[in-house]
């Protein structure tokens, strides 16, 4: 990470791309987004975007999660916003969970989602998890998608 541009932003800096970079914290305590969710967070890529992602990942709570041995493997229950590189350009929504029959772990995707924004400006994305089962995914405060879950 380069810390010498852009000292007025504290924000996460990459200089290598499709080199996987993370930033974690724990929540005090796992929280049931049973009742909805919103995520929300702006991101600016400063150079564009041409290889990469600026997703959040919302790791799957156990006893073995730590920041320490966190990798792009770890699993994660919500996984959200833009990823562009070779074939793919889209904005992720993928909810995973455990099959309550099976026991196995699913992820659902979104059967199309939108394109990111890929210039230098700051944009703001939000993807709102209804209670009744739908979504919404917004990109500046604009609806780009919707469904059901």
């Amino acid at each position: 990470m380069t810390a010498a541009k852009h000292t007025e932003d504290q924000g996460l800096f990459v200089d290598t791309e499709a080199l996987h970079y993370g930033v974690s914290s724990l929540l005090a305590e796992p929280f049931d987004p049973s009742a909805g969710l919103v995520v929300q967070y702006e991101a600016t890529l400063q150079e564009g975007l041409e290889c990469g992602g600026a997703y959040l990942k919302f790791l799957t709570a156990d006893d073995a999660l730590s920041s320490a041995s966190l990798t792009e493997k770890s699993g994660y229950s919500i996984m959200f916003g833009p990823d562009k590189c070779g074939t793919t350009n889209k904005v992720h929504l993928i909810l995973r969970h455990q099959n309550p029959v099976s026991g196995k772990w699913e992820e659902k995707h979104l059967k199309s989602s939108p394109s990111p924004k890929t210039d230098k400006a700051a944009h703001l994305y939000t993807a709102i998890l209804r209670q009744d089962k739908t979504f919404e995914i917004l990109i500046d405060s604009v609806s780009v998608k919707s469904g059901t879950i």
